[in-house]
């Protein structure tokens, strides 16, 4: 018997790029199809993805044990000259500021070269006189300064001189740096201290101030940062102090010696240890990464609490940000960064053995996370609107 013809009724449907990007508090049959629940090297924009922007070497050379640290200094020259990039690693600060150097200058050789000596934080300074400076302070070394109109590096000593920190501070132990009020503070390694100078100053006789007694669940103080609101008199910059053990602290003040008042506290879970670089500040809030992932601090002021997780910034996301944390929280290599030209805060991650490099990348236009992987960084920063990171790639220090 012959079959009778029936016409063809099945007819293509197009799928969205998921555009919103990596949403994993959905279910899987039920998912909105501008999401994923995994994705690579992919990013999401505003009309599309694209794939990730691939990275160049950009020079090569110094020859001490694992870079950590990448320094930028932004000069006065409108054409760029003035403009620095450093490098540091354990054997000391190199200057990587030209592009294809395969002999950079090692112009500041650490005291101590051990391991964690090149882990830093820096800040750029302008004193009264209008010098224009670097402070560093480094884990294992302390207390640094670049001198932009000589071109040195100079370790700090303990001292009453014109250049020194008077006693009972040691700037041998400035672990951390971070200018709040016009004034420069620092963090002095494994305590819950901080030392701030007068206004302006980089040199003096620092005042003492002790976090520790408003900072309940213990550990060191691990970072500083300046969170600015509009109190309804006009903008005001905040502190936010953030414990290694979790705790965050907010304080007002017009002049510290006088008014230092916290005016808020909260627990966000532990923080990485190795570091110090999991807070960073952006459009005038703070965002903060612990092992819940990563809030914000205008979160944590309007009540939002993380016992609800879509109060975190990583809420989409949470499942593999734990994931890679659970291989090890203190662990050199996490932290926040911002990628100004293309508009990104990334997660940086530790490389372990047991799991694939990769950093969490948001689109801070859109709110879009996306994941990348096989681009090894250990630290980056911007420098000439480009961002630049340091790593060890076939046994050399290199700068991408």
């Amino acid at each position: 018997m012959l079959s009778v013809y029936e016409e063809e009724t099945s007819e293509g449907v197009g799928m969205p790029a998921p555009i919103k990007g990596i949403d994993t508090r959905q279910a899987l049959g039920h998912m909105d199809p501008e999401t994923c629940v995994l994705s690579f090297n992919l990013m999401p924009k505003d009309q599309g993805c694209e794939v990730r922007k691939g990275y160049v070497e950009y020079g090569n050379g110094p020859d001490g044990d694992n870079p950590y640290t990448m320094v930028s200094y932004n000069g006065l020259a409108e054409d760029g000259t003035d403009d620095k990039l450093f490098m540091c690693d354990e054997q000391g600060i190199w200057d990587v500021s030209t592009s294809g150097d395969t002999s950079p200058t090692e112009v500041h050789t650490w005291a101590a070269q051990t391991d964690g000596a090149g882990i830093c934080s820096y800040i750029q300074h302008v004193d009264t006189d209008g010098a224009s400076y670097i402070l560093l302070c480094d884990k294992t070394n302390g207390y640094h300064v670049w001198t932009q109109s000589t071109t040195t590096w100079a370790k700090i000593a303990q001292g009453t001189g014109a250049t020194q920190i008077a006693s009972p501070a040691d700037p041998a132990t400035f672990a951390y740096v971070r200018k709040w009020k016009e004034r420069v503070w620092f963090i002095a390694e494994n305590t819950q201290t901080a030392w701030y100078l007068d206004v302006l100053a980089l040199y003096g006789t620092p005042t003492k101030f002790e976090f520790g007694n408003k900072h309940p669940h213990g550990g060191f103080l691990s970072s500083l940062h300046s969170f600015t609101r509009d109190g309804g008199a006009g903008a005001d910059d905040l502190m936010v102090a953030l414990s290694s053990s979790g705790d965050v602290s907010l304080w007002e003040a017009t002049n510290p010696d006088l008014d230092m008042d916290m005016r808020g506290r909260w627990f966000i879970g532990e923080v990485p240890t190795i570091g110090r670089r999991c807070g960073v500040e952006y459009g005038g809030d703070v965002y903060l990464l612990s092992v819940a992932g990563v809030s914000s601090v205008s979160s944590l002021i309007e009540g939002k609490t993380l016992t609800n997780e879509r109060n975190l910034l990583t809420d989409k996301i949470g499942p593999w940000v734990r994931e890679v944390m659970s291989h090890g929280r203190n662990t050199f290599g996490w932290g926040l960064v911002i990628n100004s030209k293309d508009g990104t805060m990334v997660i940086t991650t530790p490389a372990f053995t047991s799991w694939k490099r990769v950093q969490f990348v948001l689109n801070l236009t859109n709110q879009a996370w996306a994941i990348w992987r096989d681009v090894p960084i250990e630290h980056g920063t911007m420098y000439r609107n480009e961002f630049y990171f340091c790593t060890t790639q076939d046994s050399a220090n290199r700068v991408y």
